[in-house]
């Protein structure tokens, strides 16, 4: 789940960057060139990212998809600060889910959609919380 957060900032602001680098910093009215060549400034949030992206880079981006990545930070900080706070399998559900949200796909609370079928997903038994 960690790395699956981290990945969706680094593809929002890696979109964000296609539009103009100005857009990844917390304040563009202090961006410098030398700040973003350097990586040393504030980077927006991910609320903020999905604000740019539909406000100034014109993007139609669905509320579940938006929604879904919402979630998965709240887990991510949830898990990163306080050790697991819900079910294994719950956690694993609920990433699978993001990444087929932000892929496109279909997906359940149940399961998640891999081409024509769709497939329960069941953490193994030492997974269970």
């Amino acid at each position: 789940m960690l790395h699956l957060q981290a990945a969706t900032e680094v593809l929002l602001k890696a979109r964000l960057q296609r539009e103009h680098w100005i857009l990844v910093f917390k304040k563009p009215e202090t961006a410098t060139q030398s700040a973003f060549d350097s990586v040393d400034f504030e980077s927006c949030t991910t609320d903020e990212d999905f604000t740019r992206l539909t406000r100034i880079c014109g993007l139609d981006l669905p509320d579940k998809g938006i929604e879904a990545v919402g979630k998965l930070a709240r887990d991510r900080n949830a898990l990163q600060r306080y050790g697991m706070t819900a079910p294994a399998g719950a956690v694993e559900a609920r990433a699978a889910g993001t990444a087929l949200q932000q892929r496109g796909g279909a997906s359940t609370s149940h399961g998640i959609r891999t081409g024509r079928r769709l497939h329960a997903f069941r953490p193994r038994a030492s997974m269970r919380g």
